[in-house]
């Protein structure tokens, strides 16, 4: 077994990677043979390319990545190739920094390991303690400041480094085996954690700490910058950066759980092993439970969908999970259960999953891989459904909706009823000034039949802008003890009855008392009789009844007219929703509304062609409560 613990990695890939190593690590050397500045710049390229590249991982995953000692590193490290890049652009020969001697250079380094080596080493202390990012982002700014501002504002207050003639000093050689033990405690400290990190993660890093500290021992020994001492130092130090890389970036990629505690994944083969166990635990949940096979098809489903889809469990193993949704959501299902399947992640969608009666409901179907040895194997689907939610989220809105229009019809219904009632007057007194003109009779007739037609109109407006007033205005009732016979007498006196509807109105005797607003009664009854004859455009019976069982009054009006279909009654007390080509559909709902201020009920029913009739429910006892 490799290094990685993958068996199926064949011995001429090894050998194809240990080439590849073979090649980069020679053309480096080569290069710092030549050109030791190039060699140098790529070297500290590399490692800050890494460096940068760790924290940006940490900064995007940190949510997820519940590992102190890596959201130390992660952190640090931004500030170390800050520093390693100050370093490169101070190194001999670039002239980045001028009137600087090498010792800039070498000063800049030496803070880089220090920093490095110190994150090493505190990293595992804070295993099981909080760690507040913000408190160690200061601690590092500040350190990172202060050494910086040192080394390039007060660079008199370090000992020297490096001397042309003499090479490197005791204070170099002295730090860098400071910062070689500092790296020996850290791997101490890792080692007695060694069962809370991953195998293949606590050797990686294992390797780099010793890669750092091989790096460090050869930049002890060279004499000048272009020393091969020099050179296998910054190869040792690519060495340790790439380990590092491996460790956190590679696994944290393709295998996440890897960077978690070792108790985290030994939990997951708990829960691959006892597979049958979780089964029998989900086949009882109250959501619809799928279980797939890479190719989409049900291999088992929970027995929940026999009582929410109506289908038996047997009839629907071996059926293509995409099946059990209409044609416009299957392209959606199954590129989610593709992406679900490449990506190895946790994927949802809200959509309508088909009943067997071909019924749908709102659901939020999510996916779960099974992921086994860095492959899916399957995948599990749970369905919620979310019917409900969404119809509440949909009466939620008409309401938010509803009292919007009702604020607005209020400022419109107060800022339109007193010009529409000038209006009307002033075509009262057009008509009586019409009247004293000295014209011909049918010229007058004329005139006085289109100021009717504008009377009418205004009569119009000023019954939306009444319908808008009272679907949104609170209501209050004046309640009075009401003969019913009278008020349905008086209401028929104003109505215009064609000539071709005949009328039948049975008011049962000795009704019970019952109080009501009577101006209120009468508006919902002219509402009702105006839209009964309106369905018989052709004429027909229009009754009213009035009679009373046990403790409530029945009024009821009905129609022979066109009656109404059922998608029709369903709507029918929706605010706005009308089957009229003028009309808004305001009507209606106001009725309704009048009538639950009495405490009142009302229904309807229906039949195409054959009419309609519309029932109001009083309770006998509806004046003790106003």
């Amino acid at each position: 077994m490799s290094l990685w613990g993958d068996t199926q990695n064949t011995h001429l890939e090894t050998l194809f990677y240990l080439l590849v190593a073979l090649i980069f690590f020679t053309s480096l050397s080569l290069i710092g043979l030549y050109n030791f500045l190039l060699f140098h710049t790529l070297v500290e390229a590399i490692s800050i390319i890494v460096y940068v590249a760790i924290f940006m991982f940490y900064v995007n995953g940190r949510r997820y990545l519940k590992n102190n000692y890596f959201s130390i590193l992660g952190t640090a490290f931004i500030f170390i190739a800050f520093i390693d890049l100050l370093h490169t652009l101070a190194y001999p020969g670039m002239n980045v920094f001028q009137g600087f001697t090498p010792n800039l250079s070498i000063s800049l380094w030496l803070i880089a390991r220090l920093v490095y080596a110190s994150c090493l080493l505190v990293a595992p202390l804070f295993f099981d303690r909080k760690v507040r990012v913000w408190l160690l982002n200061v601690g590092l700014v500040l350190v990172t400041t202060i050494f910086v501002s040192i080394v390039f504002f007060y660079p008199n207050l370090l000992p020297p480094f490096y001397i042309s003639e003499v090479g490197l000093t005791g204070y170099k050689i002295a730090l860098e085996y400071v910062i070689i033990m500092v790296l020996l405690a850290s791997y101490t400290l890792l080692r007695q954690k060694r069962e809370r990190f991953d195998l293949k993660v606590y050797r990686l890093l294992s390797i780099s700490i010793f890669a750092t500290i091989l790096s460090e021992f050869f930049l002890t020994l060279y004499s000048g910058f272009q020393d091969v001492f020099s050179i296998i130092g910054h190869l040792f130090k690519i060495f340790s950066s790439y380990m590092m890389y491996l460790a956190i970036i590679r696994i944290g990629l393709s295998r996440p759980y890897e960077l978690m505690f070792k108790e985290l994944k030994e939990r997951d083969v708990q829960l691959s092993l006892s597979e049958e166990k979780f089964r029998s635990v989900v086949e009882n949940i109250f959501e619809i439970l799928f279980e797939i096979d890479l190719n989409g098809r049900i291999m088992h489903a929970s027995p929940t969908t026999e009582n929410r889809l109506k289908y038996d469990v047997g009839e629907l193993v071996g059926r293509d999970f995409v099946s059990l949704f209409k044609e416009p959501e299957k392209p959606k299902v199954r590129t989610l259960i593709s992406s679900v399947l490449s990506d190895k992640s946790v994927k949802s969608l809200e959509t309508e999953l088909m009943k067997k009666d071909g019924r749908t409901i709102d659901a939020d179907v999510i996916i779960v891989p099974l992921v086994k040895d860095d492959k899916v194997i399957k995948a599990y689907i749970v369905v919620k459904d979310i019917s409900e939610r969404k119809a509440l989220e949909k009466r939620l809105m008409e309401a938010e909706r509803l009292a919007a229009v009702g604020q607005s019809s209020t400022m419109i219904g107060h800022d339109l009823r007193n010009p529409l009632q000038t209006l009307y007057n002033i075509v009262y007194l057009m008509s009586l000034e019409i009247n004293t003109l000295n014209i011909p009779d049918d010229e007058k007739e004329n005139l006085l039949e289109r100021l009717e037609t504008l009377r009418e109109r205004v009569r119009y407006m000023d019954k939306i802008v009444s319908d808008l007033q009272d679907f949104s205005r609170p209501i209050t009732l004046r309640l009075e003890e009401t003969n019913l016979q009278q008020l349905l007498d008086n209401l028929i006196k104003e109505i215009d009855v064609p000539e071709n509807v005949r009328l039948s109105i049975e008011v049962e005797k000795d009704l019970p008392k019952i109080f009501l607003d009577q101006l209120v009664i009468e508006r919902v009854l002219y509402n009702l009789i105006l839209n009964a004859l309106q369905a018989m455009p052709n004429g027909g019976l229009l009754t009213i009844k009035a009679r009373h069982e046990q403790d409530k009054v029945y009024i009821s009006v009905k129609d022979t007219g066109i009656g109404m279909p059922k998608e029709v009654l369903e709507e029918l007390f929706t605010p706005f929703f009308t089957t009229k080509a003028k009309g808004q559909g305001l009507g209606l709902v106001v009725v309704k509304r009048f009538i639950e201020a009495h405490k009142g009920q009302i229904f309807v029913e229906s039949e195409l062609d054959k009419g309609s009739t519309f029932t109001i429910v009083f309770p006998t006892n509806s004046g003790k409560a106003s």
